[in-house]
């Protein structure tokens, strides 16, 4: 309060000086509250601003480019909103007597006896105006004792700028309840301009795809049935791996409000979107599995493995079927010796017989 230290003497009286010690702690807290409205108006402006970028942004979808720009512009303002909201009452406050001037307002004085306590000084030695002086300082100290910083500056003076955010705030309310799968897509493009997310639309579009997963080669159907406002057609975009569409398909009505569509003999990972009054979804991929292999070719490849297919495609160790291989080709070598020893015997009889 440098104007009231400004205006008295240097004779302070001690009733003054324990105004104004009061009159400072309220002016604190009128600053205080000053810069929590200003605060409040700044974040209301700056949601009422994002509500109006994401508008338009579902009205004509803007480019990354222009939504950079338009994000950088939206923190400026609301920066330098913010810094004028909190500098301002800062410096309205502490350049006047508005601290006295809510005191006596509190207490419905209506003849200014805290302002006439904190400025009155030893001018004189008069004693005219030592006892008007003495009587001001009494006014005011019963005053300063009985109202409150509080009820000087109370917190209902923040209901305004309250109302304001509040305001700012119905249409996200309202997106938020009609559209709650599209508010974390729209603040993500709005915020976030380098993801790839999709712009708002009145058309939600959510693909599903079987098999799921597809092995390689199969037949893959794609099904997509549309949530809101429904299109008349669907158009699914095919994405190459720099995201550019390499070619667009018109999906088939099914007859039910749905569209599908057949890609035959996926080979490798398909990464597409899908689109629907303007308004393409964000990339989906389908990613085929291999084929396992066969359990012959498995053995062909391997024949030192033997072992038997369980009910989930795998094969497992068998080490009974081992031996059982290994005891019957033992067999058949024995079998072979045998017979090579029953011929040679034969022979032998055969030209024993003939000398004979």
């Amino acid at each position: 309060m440098t104007s009231l230290q400004a205006s008295t003497t240097r004779h302070d009286h001690a009733t003054a000086r324990v105004l104004r010690q009061r009159v400072d702690r309220s002016a604190r807290r009128g600053v205080l509250l000053a810069m929590l409205g200003g605060l409040l108006l700044t974040v209301a402006g700056f949601v009422f601003l994002l509500f109006v970028f994401v508008a338009v942004d579902a009205f004509s979808p803007l480019s990354a480019g222009v939504r950079w720009a338009g994000l950088i512009t939206l923190c400026v303002i609301t920066f330098i909103a913010g810094c004028v909201s909190l500098i301002k009452p800062w410096l309205i406050r502490r350049r006047s007597l508005s601290a006295a001037e809510q005191i006596e307002l509190a207490a419905d004085a209506k003849d200014q006896p805290v302002v006439r306590g904190l400025t009155l000084g030893h001018d004189s030695d008069d004693a005219l105006t030592d006892a008007l002086r003495e009587r001001a300082h009494k006014r005011a100290a019963e005053i300063a004792q009985a109202v409150k910083p509080g009820r000087a500056y109370p917190t209902k003076a923040l209901y305004r700028q309250g109302r304001w955010l509040y305001l700012a705030s119905v249409g996200w309310l309202v997106l938020a309840i009609v559209f709650p799968n599209q508010l974390l897509g729209v603040l993500a493009r709005a915020l976030s301009p380098w993801v790839d997310a999709p712009p708002f639309s009145l058309t939600q579009l959510e693909p599903t795809w079987e098999p799921a997963p597809p092995k390689v080669g199969d037949d893959v159907s794609v099904h997509a049935q549309p949530q809101g406002v429904k299109p008349d057609a669907v158009d699914l975009l095919r994405l190459d791996e720099a995201g550019q569409v390499v070619e667009r398909i018109a999906m088939t009505p099914d007859g039910q409000g749905g569209f599908s569509h057949t890609l035959r003999q996926v080979e490798e990972p398909i990464t597409f979107k899908l689109e629907a009054g303007g308004r393409a979804t964000r990339p989906y991929t389908i990613e085929p599995t291999p084929n396992p292999p066969k359990p012959d070719d498995a053995q062909a490849q391997n024949p030192d493995a033997a072992g038997e297919e369980s009910a989930g495609g795998t094969t497992q160790y068998d080490p009974d079927a081992i031996a059982k291989r290994d005891a019957a080709a033992q067999n058949a070598a024995q079998w072979d010796a045998l017979r090579e020893e029953i011929d040679k015997l034969l022979a032998d009889l055969a030209g024993a017989q003939a000398r004979a």
